[in-house]
């Protein structure tokens, strides 16, 4: 089991809404000129053991197997048109009432999701998997390495989100984020940046779970090489 216990509706909501924060999309389909609600993710064949992680949650939580589909850029989900990727999808009678809720004006707004949120660890380690970086420095000689910072990609999202946005996390886990902006293919699109210091206490307490998929080691090897050199440092002092 992914989750002890009995889900209670409000665990429900907030596991989903944890896939929605970063990847996920809720969306309206059509079936004999009724629209219903319905859920998807899609990820690289290269992380196939967490979109298999996501679609056995997702299963869980509406009690029936969800199948992994190999698709070719399903619904715009890659930037790239050619892209191979996994995609899972589910429909549920509450995802149209979310889908209205969390798009107003049909633009996915993040801030509204956080107070549905009783795991803040778990949905801000997922909501990095799908949308954060490691920006580190490395010293191959020693192999040590120094400042690793992590960003979080919350794609869109206007001023006033964002500041929700860093609130949530300044409440949840103790500490300021700084909010950047990155320019992409001429639009510029906001991150978060945690400090160093503070990147290596929140990786303590979502490293367990987020080394749990092998896809996943690589992209966070900065920050567990830090934590590694800090770890073997306390041991020697």
């Amino acid at each position: 089991m992914l989750f002890e216990g009995v889900m209670l509706r409000k665990d429900k909501r907030s596991l989903l809404l944890s896939l929605v924060l970063g990847d996920g999309c809720l969306f309206y389909h059509k079936r004999k000129n009724k629209n219903y609600g319905a859920f998807t993710v899609a990820h690289s064949p290269a992380q196939s053991d967490y979109i298999a992680w996501k679609a056995k949650l997702l299963g869980e939580i509406l009690g029936r197997e969800i199948s992994l589909r190999k698709c070719s850029n399903a619904r715009g989900l890659s930037t790239n048109p050619n892209a191979e990727i996994i995609q899972i999808s589910a429909s549920w009678k509450r995802f149209k009432a979310w889908r209205k809720f969390v798009y107003p004006k049909g633009k996915k707004d993040k801030s509204k999701i956080l107070k549905f949120i009783l795991n803040p660890e778990m949905a801000l380690a997922i909501w990095l998997m799908d949308d954060g970086y490691v920006e580190g420095k490395l010293d191959k000689k020693y192999n040590k390495c120094y400042n690793a910072n992590l960003r979080l990609f919350i794609s869109d999202q206007n001023k006033e989100q964002c500041l929700k946005i860093q609130d949530w996390i300044k409440l949840n886990f103790g500490f300021e984020t700084k909010l950047k902006m990155q320019k992409t293919r001429g639009k510029e699109y906001p991150f978060l940046k945690i400090n160093s210091f503070d990147s290596l206490i929140l990786w303590k307490k979502i490293r367990e779970f987020v080394l749990q998929f092998k896809s996943m080691k690589h992209k966070f090897r900065f920050l567990e090489l830090r934590h590694q050199y800090k770890k073997s440092l306390a041991q020697h002092t």
